[in-house]
This record gives C-alpha cells, sequence and structure tokens, in this order.
C-alpha cells in the first residue's frame, strides 16, 4: 500500500549480500545494479523514525 507519492530522498536499503543478516541465497552469478552494488551494510545503515 502507498500512502504518499515516491520520493527518491526517502529511498533506502542495505547490501543484498550482508553476511551479517544470515540469507543463503542459492544463487550462481548475479548481475546487480551500480547503485544496488552501492548500499550499505546493516550495521552501517542510515538509521531513520
Amino acid at each position: 500500500k502507498v500512502d504518499q507519492m515516491y520520493s527518491k530522498d526517502h529511498e533506502r536499503g542495505v547490501l543484498w549480500s550482508d553476511s551479517s543478516i544470515g540469507l543463503k541465497w542459492p544463487l550462481g552469478d548475479v548481475v546487480i545494479s551500480g547503485k544496488d552494488s552501492e548500499l550499505p551494510t546493516l550495521s552501517n545503515a542510515e538509521v531513520f523514525d
């Protein structure tokens, strides 16, 4: 559900391959966008309310 317009300034994410998250991705070779490959790890992510 979306209740407001998209705001690029509020876009957030974490690095998909962050080992501290503990996910075992069943993947071979992957292609990651430049934008997604520069996301922070969970421990370095910005905290917001």
